[in-house]
């Protein structure tokens, strides 16, 4: 018999793995804590002070809402998150009132952009990842502001349509000059 004044300890040996892979992060339900390790596809804060892109060799998401300065470009990290949808994209946050863990692992070299279609980038299979879009005619170019533009561009054919936005965030600065009407990239 056992009284509630007796411990013991038995030592046990974890087996399982806590980390997963994106594509699995990408398939688990909205509010799912998920933890694994990607490669930075750009600089943190490229695109928006507390965002930054990763992947692993199965997928890419958007990791927002953590401090991410510092971390380049071919960097190693481990997210720790809930997913989470915003603006129809599937990102990692911060769980309610808990914190989202971006941790440095080390550096590394960018992974390769993956040649796709104009079709497979809008069936959204490659959202979050490092692609090169070909394929892809400009259709039209107009300026949106001072130092912002929209670049219409479209693939086989015209229901094949996007839109490439740059609001010089950062200072991209690629020229509106540098879409060409009719130019296939």
């Amino acid at each position: 018999t056992v009284d509630a004044d007796a411990t013991q300890s038995v030592a046990v040996q974890f087996t399982g793995n806590l980390l997963t892979t994106l594509a699995a992060a990408r398939a688990s339900a909205l509010g799912t804590t998920v933890a694994f390790v990607a490669v930075a596809t750009s600089d943190g804060g490229f695109l928006s002070f507390n965002n930054l892109y990763v992947q692993d060799e199965t997928s890419g998401i958007v990791v927002f809402g953590s401090p991410v300065i510092g971390i380049q470009a071919g960097d190693t990290v481990r997210v720790i998150g809930v997913t989470s949808v915003f603006s129809g994209e599937l990102e990692v946050v911060a769980p309610t009132g808990g914190t989202l863990t971006v941790t440095k692992l080390g550096s590394g070299a960018v992974p390769d952009a993956r040649p796709i279609s104009v079709a497979e980038l809008l069936s959204g299979d490659f959202a979050g990842q490092l692609v090169s879009v070909q394929g892809a005619t400009v259709v039209s170019a107009s300026t949106t502001g001072s130092t912002s533009y929209n670049v219409n561009v479209q693939g086989q054919s015209a229901a094949e349509a996007f839109q490439v936005r740059n609001g010089n965030i950062n200072n991209v600065n690629i020229p509106i000059a540098y879409w060409q009407v009719g130019h296939v990239y």
